[in-house]
């Protein structure tokens, strides 16, 4: 194995981590507001693709996709534009997001809400349009997953099931944590596509498990989650 096949590999599961990066971001934004675990949200996935898939159909954009999965060579290494165009999107609704909560009112209304929901209700903040905006965001978020992972998968009405690699990356981040849901992402992005080069094939569809695994045995909080002590 060449290092321009692990760098083509790497780049392929940074492509596939940014999904599963999107699906944990949603995943924690309801949760964070709402402390409800929507897995919902891969359904959400599912219906954009196939709408993204309907559209490039209807503008007969075949060509365009072909286009885009035609390998770009960079010296030996063969990148797939599809895969940066993937991570380039991801990463930019990423920087969205974060702007959103950082530096509007509804992101710190949301933010306060995550944190006292009794004290966010006394300073006059509206928990049930957090509540709203945080099912929308979500919804949106899931949807742009949807139609990124629309060129480049085969459709089937079980693409839902992405949610449970999407809570997995959000596990391994740090469940509750929005740099951890990106991190754990592309982590397991990654993982799961360099695995099949040193393990059997097969082993593939296991990864997000293992991961899942190993992460609560060794770290239950996540790479950047923090365990929070209760009296009960």
């Amino acid at each position: 194995m060449t290092w321009a096949a692990v760098v083509h590999v790497v780049v392929s599961g940074l492509a596939t981590g940014s999904i599963y990066a999107l699906m944990a971001i949603s995943l924690v934004i309801v949760y964070n507001a709402t402390r409800t675990l929507n897995f919902a949200q891969g359904e959400m996935l599912m219906v954009s693709t196939f709408v993204g898939w309907t559209v490039l159909r209807v503008l007969s954009a075949p060509l365009i996709v072909a286009l885009l999965n035609r390998p770009v060579a960079v010296g030996p290494v063969r990148v797939a534009p599809v895969s940066l165009g993937i991570i380039g999107a991801s990463l930019a609704l990423m920087l969205a997001l974060g702007a959103l909560f950082r530096w509007t009112r509804l992101g710190r209304a949301m933010r306060a809400v995550a944190q006292n929901q009794r004290a966010a209700r006394l300073m006059g903040i509206s928990v049930e349009r957090v509540y709203s905006a945080s099912w929308v965001i979500a919804s949106m978020v899931g949807a742009v997953a949807g139609v990124l992972i629309a060129p480049v998968i085969f459709l089937s009405s079980k693409m839902g099931l992405v949610a449970i690699n999407g809570f997995t990356a959000a596990v391994l981040g740090g469940f509750g944590s929005m740099p951890g849901a990106v991190i754990g992402g592309m982590l397991l992005g990654v993982l799961e596509n360099l695995a099949p080069l040193y393990l059997p094939a097969s082993i593939k569809h296991s990864v997000p498990f293992l991961v899942m695994i190993t992460i609560l045995l060794v770290r239950p909080g996540g790479v950047l989650g923090r365990v929070a002590r209760r009296k009960v």
